[in-house]
């Protein structure tokens, strides 16, 4: 009876660790763990229960272990770093005012007033590409694709001009459905 019982609360406490362990799939922001996190924990779970079970006092340690750095070849050049973007901190007062009516229009399906305050932030020398994208994305809703596919490839240009890569990478296959013709120069300055 004695013997049977405590299978029994092993079995449950079992059955409750799977049922924890499922849960914490389907639903990882549970636990806030990633994956490994949570196969880690289960494996420690159950080597307690095991020792417990066995009659050990004290569940072995877990020991990392610790792996050899893998050697890197140095760069030929460094890239420089990239440029802080801090936008629009970056703008004067009257060309923050001049962004929030352009985002104002825009808000009010105001096109027409929205394009032409953003043609005016970027006619001051602005080379930000928020304002290209930002641009871009209101050609983009109009139906300009022509138009937006310019805007995109500016904002693209100007990543570069910050050393901001990546995110000018990733503009690229937008550009392509917008117009082909532009993908090739963003990829020589991407090349460079």
């Amino acid at each position: 009876m004695k013997n049977s019982l405590a299978k029994l609360i092993v079995f449950l406490l079992l059955v409750a660790l799977v049922l924890f362990i499922f849960l914490t799939i389907q639903d990882p922001y549970r636990v806030r763990h990633d994956w490994a996190a949570t196969q880690s924990y289960a494996a420690r779970q159950w080597h307690a229960v095991q020792h417990w079970w066995a009659g050990q006092t004290a569940p072995p340690v877990h020991q990392p272990v610790a792996h050899p750095p893998v050697p890197v070849a140095p760069a030929a050049v460094a890239a420089p770093p990239p440029a802080p973007l801090h936008f629009p901190q970056n703008l004067t007062p009257a060309q923050y005012a001049l962004l929030m009516a352009a985002r104002s229009a825009f808000w009010q399906h105001d096109q027409a007033s929205a394009i032409a305050d953003y043609r005016a932030l970027i006619r001051q020398h602005l080379n930000i590409p928020q304002l290209y994208g930002e641009l871009g994305n209101l050609y983009y809703q109009a139906g300009h694709r022509l138009a937006a596919g310019e805007a995109y490839a500016h904002a693209a240009e100007s990543l570069i001009a910050h050393h901001q890569y990546p995110a000018a990478a990733a503009l690229l296959p937008l550009i392509h459905t917008l117009d082909p013709d532009l993908v090739s120069a963003i990829r020589e300055d991407l090349a460079r």
